[in-house]
C-alpha cells in the first residue's frame, strides 16, 4: 500500500539526544521517508504500529469493523502529515495523539446519548425504555487520550531493561507467559521486573494523575 508522500523539502532535523534505541530506530526511519520516499520505511514503521494503534483504536470505538478502518486512516493521515512532526517527543506518541484525535472526531460525529428500545408490547400500549450508549464521551476520550500519553512517557523513562517489558505487557497486553517466551527469560525473572517497573512507573505518574 502506497501513501501520499510528504512534501520534498521536508527533511527535519531527527537528532534526539535522550531517546530509547525503538524512538531512535523510528527517528531513523522517518528521515529515510523524508529524505528519499523509502517504500521500505513506510512498510517497517506501519508494522511496528499496526497492532498497538488498532489496540488504540477499539478501546476508543468498540466496534471491530470501524476500528480496522479507523486505524488504516491513522496511517494515512500520519504519512501524509510526517513533515509536520517534530522529535520533541517519541513517534509513538505523535502517531497516538493523530489516532485519539481521529477517534474523538469520530465519536462526535457518531455519538447518540441513548439508545431507544421497544420492549414487548403490554395490555396494548408499548413500552419503551433507553440503554445508555456504551461508546464514550469526547470528553472522556480526551481524558483516556492524556492517560495513555502520560503512560507511553512514563514508561519512556524507565531503564532500558523495564521498557521493553512494559510496552509489552501494557501496550501489546502480553500475559507473563507470552513475554517470557518472547523475550527469552525465565518466568520469574518477566514477573519481577514488571513488579518492580510498575513500582517506578507509579512514581512517575502519580503527579501527573493528580492534575487530572
Amino acid at each position: 500500500m502506497s501513501f501520499a508522500a510528504p512534501t520534498p523539502s521536508a527533511s527535519v532535523d531527527l537528532a534526539p539526544k535522550s531517546f530509547s534505541a525503538k524512538a531512535l530506530r523510528d527517528f531513523a526511519l522517518i528521515q529515510r521517508i523524508l529524505d528519499h520516499h523509502d517504500e521500505k520505511a513506510y512498510a517497517e514503521l506501519m508494522a511496528h504500529y499496526q497492532k498497538s494503534v488498532y489496540q488504540l483504536v477499539i478501546k476508543m470505538v468498540r466496534q471491530s469493523d470501524v476500528a480496522e478502518d479507523l486505524a488504516l486512516e491513522v496511517f494515512v493521515r500520519a504519512f501524509r502529515s510526517l513533515h509536520t512532526f517534530r522529535p520533541e517527543f517519541a513517534f509513538s506518541t505523535w502517531l497516538f495523539r493523530v489516532a485519539t484525535n481521529l477517534c474523538i472526531g469520530h465519536l462526535q460525529r457518531q455519538r447518540l446519548p441513548t439508545v431507544s428500545l421497544s420492549a414487548t408490547r403490554f395490555e396494548g400500549e408499548e413500552t419503551s425504555f433507553d440503554l445508555p450508549d456504551p461508546t464514550p464521551t469526547p470528553q472522556e476520550a480526551l481524558i483516556q487520550l492524556q492517560r495513555i500519553e502520560q503512560m507511553h512517557l512514563a514508561v519512556g523513562k524507565l531503564p532500558a531493561k523495564y521498557q521493553q517489558l512494559m510496552q509489552l505487557h501494557y501496550f501489546e497486553e502480553l500475559s507473563y507467559e507470552e513475554i517470557a517466551e518472547r523475550q527469552h527469560l525465565p518466568l520469574g525473572t518477566v514477573k519481577g521486573q514488571l513488579h518492580r517497573g510498575r513500582d517506578l512507573l507509579h512514581q512517575l505518574l502519580a503527579p501527573a494523575q493528580r492534575s487530572l
